[in-house]
């Protein structure tokens, strides 16, 4: 039993050394291979960073493409703002100007329908003091016409006393 132990130590040994000297053969070749997949994989990353760059640029490009669109509408936008704001303010002070205008001739047709009343009322009176003149002289008339009527029957009577005298 002893030897058996002692033969399988040996050959664990042996085997370990023979590993060990097999490794040691292989690892340049091993280290040649992961070198190898190292600098593809750098070279992949290298390409890789390269069209992401690319790609980002192209975006960059675009997106300062559609911000300098965007800032050329919003300026437009922005002056036509301000063009239909100087367009309501100068309506307003026309509409101002309109409403002062139509509250003078308002006014000025107020006074003027104050002065026709009056004017009316003075013309009313008018025409009663004429009618009432004009009733007085036909009076008048019909009184001067019984004078006269009587002046000529005192006339008459009076060209017939001589004779009678």
């Amino acid at each position: 039993m002893e030897i058996s132990l002692l033969h399988l130590i040996l050959t664990s040994i042996v085997m370990v050394a023979t590993v060990i000297i097999a490794a040691v053969s292989v690892a340049p070749i091993i280290r040649s291979s992961i070198n190898d997949m190292k600098d593809n994989i750098n070279q992949r990353l290298s390409d890789f960073r390269t069209e992401v760059d690319r790609r980002f640029d192209a975006v960059d490009r675009e997106l300062a493409d559609f911000k300098a669109d965007v800032n050329r509408q919003f300026t437009e936008v922005d002056t036509q703002l301000n063009n239909i704001a100087q367009w309501v303010t100068n309506a307003h002070q026309r509409l101002d100007g309109a409403e002062h205008r139509i509250t003078t001739t308002e006014q000025q047709i107020g006074a003027t329908n104050q002065w026709a009343t009056s004017a009316h009322q003075r013309l009313g009176v008018a025409e009663h003091r004429i009618t009432t003149t004009e009733q007085q002289i036909g009076a008048m008339n019909q009184q001067i016409g019984a004078m006269n009527q009587r002046i000529d029957e005192w006339v008459g009577d009076q060209q017939y006393e001589p004779e009678n005298r």
